[in-house]
C-alpha cells in the first residue's frame, strides 16, 4: 500500500475508473488520499439499477454525499416523495431523469430543484406534475446560464381547472417585474402538453434566444401563423417536430415553414397519418 500512496492523481484516476463499487468503497478506507477521489467516484453517477442499490443510495445517503452527485437517474415505480424530499443538498447536480413520476408532489420536485439551481444543465420530467413555482425554478436555472435541456412532455401545470386548460409559461419565462429572461435553454420538449396554445409560442419566441431545437408533437392548439412567427424569431432553431400538429398537415405548409429561418435544417410533421421529416439541404 506504501508503493499505491506514491502514485500520481492521474494512475490514481486510472485505477479507480477500473474499479467496481464494493472495490471502491474497500478501497476509500485505507487512507484519506484514497478516500476523497474514492467517494467522488461512487457518487458522481450511481448506479441505480435494480430496487436494492435504489433504496440502499437513500439510506446512506446524507448531506455530505449529495453533494458530490452530478447525474441522477430515478426509477418511476421506486421513487417516493419522502426520498425526493431527501436529496435538497444535491448542490452539484447537473443532470437529472426524473420522467413518469406523476405520483410526485411539486412541492417535492421543488426541494431537489431549489438546491442545484445554480448547476443544473440536463432536465426531464416528462409525465409529471409541476406547479407554478417548479417553473419559477426552472426558469432561474436557464436564466443563471446552466439549464440547456428540458425535457416537459405530457405534464400537467397546477392549478389546472381543466384538462385543456392553457398555459402560457409566463412563470418559467418571466420574472416578477414582467421582463423576460435572456435563458440559455437550447433543447425543449413539450410534446403532448395540451395546454400549448398560440400565446405559449409567442412568449418562447421572445424569451428563448437560443434554442436549437423545439419538439410539439401532438399540440393541436397551435396556429400555422403562430408557428410560423416562432420560427422566424428563433434564429438557432435547428430542428422543429410538429408531428400531428393538426394546422401543419401538408408539404406546402412545412415547405414554407422551412423557408421562413435559414438556419432551420429539419422539419417534422403529418401527413396522412404518416410522420415525414423535410431536410433542407434535401427539399430547398
Amino acid at each position: 500500500m506504501g508503493h499505491l500512496n506514491r502514485l500520481p492523481l492521474e494512475l490514481m484516476q486510472i485505477l479507480i475508473d477500473l474499479l467496481d463499487v464494493a472495490s471502491l468503497c474497500q478501497l476509500s478506507r485505507v487512507n484519506q488520499r484514497w478516500y476523497e477521489p474514492c467517494m467522488n467516484q461512487i457518487y458522481d453517477s450511481p448506479l441505480l439499477t435494480t430496487k436494492k442499490k435504489h433504496d440502499s443510495f437513500f439510506e446512506c445517503t446524507n448531506e455530505r454525499t449529495q453533494r458530490l452527485v452530478r447525474r441522477l437517474h430515478l426509477k418511476s415505480t421506486w421513487i417516493t416523495n419522502a426520498q425526493l424530499q431527501q436529496l435538497k443538498h444535491c448542490h452539484r447536480l447537473s443532470r437529472l431523469q426524473l420522467d413518469h413520476c406523476p405520483h410526485l408532489l411539486p412541492s417535492s420536485l421543488d426541494l431537489v430543484i431549489s438546491g442545484c439551481v445554480m448547476s443544473i444543465q440536463h432536465m426531464s420530467l416528462a409525465n409529471n406534475q409541476l406547479s407554478q413555482s417548479t417553473l419559477r425554478l426552472l426558469g432561474l436555472a436557464s436564466a443563471n446560464g446552466q439549464l440547456r435541456y428540458l425535457d416537459l412532455r405530457n405534464t400537467m401545470i397546477r392549478p389546472c381547472g381543466a384538462i385543456d386548460a392553457s398555459h402560457h409559461l409566463d412563470a418559467l419565462l418571466l420574472p416578477g417585474w414582467g421582463l423576460f429572461y435572456r435563458h440559455s435553454l437550447a433543447h425543449l420538449d413539450l410534446s403532448y402538453c395540451n395546454w400549448v396554445d398560440d400565446t405559449t409560442l409567442a412568449n418562447l419566441a421572445q424569451a428563448l434566444p437560443l434554442l436549437q431545437f423545439i419538439s410539439l408533437r401532438w399540440c393541436q392548439r397551435l396556429s400555422d401563423k403562430a408557428v410560423g412567427h416562432l420560427i422566424q424569431q428563433l434564429k438557432h432553431l435547428n430542428m422543429i417536430d410538429l408531428c400531428f400538429v393538426s394546422s401543419i398537415n401538408r408539404h406546402s405548409n412545412a415547405h414554407r415553414l422551412l423557408r421562413l429561418n435559414p438556419w432551420l435544417q429539419k422539419i417534422g410533421f403529418t401527413f396522412e397519418c404518416k410522420s415525414i421529416w423535410l431536410q433542407r439541404n434535401k427539399v430547398l
